[in-house]
Formats: structure tokens, C-alpha cells, sequence
């Protein structure tokens, strides 16, 4: 990245650091919960997580690809809440 705005500068390595601080919480968080991955590789599993949007006769159905074991243990590890649509009439599909 060029930037040549002090502004942009101190904005990009601020967002810079917020992300390795990002990166070691999620570590910290991983080994503390005794998960032998790194922050990329456990988002990495996340990053399968889909919302879906299925068009029927009946209308629109919405839901979310069933989190595999692997991803909620992953989610508990990091202490965030496993995604949820709020408006599912299904909960997974």
C-alpha cells in the first residue's frame, strides 16, 4: 500500500495493529482451550460458515449450513457466539 496522506497513513497502521492484536487474542484464546491450530487455519474452518437463500414455489427460504463440531468448538474456544439468522423459520439446513 502507497499512502502519502498523514491521515491514511496513521489510519493503515492503526487497522495494521487492530488486526495483530486481533491475531494474538485469537491465539491466546485457542491455546487456552487447547486447540493445536493457528488463527489462520481455525479461520480458515470458519470461513466455510454460509448463509443460504434457497428460491422454492412455496417462496424464499433462508438459513445457514449446519456448523460442523469442529467450528463450534472453534466458536466456544474464541468466546463468540456461533452465527444465528434472525430471520430463519428454520434453524440450519
Amino acid at each position: 500500500m502507497y499512502h502519502w496522506v498523514d491521515r491514511r497513513i496513521r489510519a493503515h497502521i492503526f487497522i495494521c495493529v487492530m488486526a495483530l492484536q486481533i491475531q494474538r487474542l485469537i491465539r491466546s484464546r485457542l491455546r487456552k482451550a487447547g486447540i493445536a491450530r493457528t488463527p489462520e487455519r481455525a479461520l480458515e474452518k470458519l470461513s466455510i460458515q454460509r448463509a443460504l437463500e434457497v428460491y422454492t414455489e412455496a417462496g424464499v427460504v433462508q438459513g445457514l449450513v449446519k456448523a460442523t463440531a469442529e467450528q463450534l468448538s472453534l466458536f466456544k474456544a474464541m468466546d463468540v457466539p456461533p452465527p444465528q439468522h434472525k430471520h430463519l423459520q428454520q434453524q440450519t439446513l
